[in-house]
């Protein structure tokens, strides 16, 4: 099968976006991992009391604000995830397009791990 100089630019592109989707939930994860949850602030907040010398009241400040904004993080997480699941569901669709049946086959199979690899990481799904 060749392949045409529009089809090979569309596949790089389409390569190019998953890779910083992928890069961009890399860095989430990590994030998240080492930050998120109410655990994660609590650790923040140790962390301030332990480097800062905060006292009680600012303690208490710090970790209403820390809480408030989690609140918030959590908000926005939740308005990505439907947009990136569209893009990504979208690249998936053009890039089957591209391929004949028995690659298209092999794609779901490699995607379908992929999934559900990333749901016993994260199964909250964040």
């Amino acid at each position: 099968m060749k392949l045409e100089w529009k089809q090979i630019l569309i596949a790089f592109i389409l390569g190019a976006l998953l890779a910083g989707g992928l890069g961009v939930l890399a860095l989430k994860v990590n994030a998240h991992r080492r930050w998120g949850g109410e655990q994660g602030y609590a650790r923040m907040v140790e962390r301030f009391n332990k480097k800062l010398d905060l006292t009680a009241e600012q303690s208490a400040k710090v970790a209403a604000i820390l809480e408030e904004k989690r609140k918030k993080i959590k908000a926005v997480r939740g308005e990505f995830g439907p947009r990136f699941e569209e893009i990504r569901n979208s690249a998936r669709a053009e890039i089957r397009a591209v391929l004949d049946d028995r690659q298209r086959e092999k794609f779901d199979k490699l995607q379908s791990k992929g999934d559900s690899r990333w749901k016993k990481r994260r199964p909250d799904g964040e």
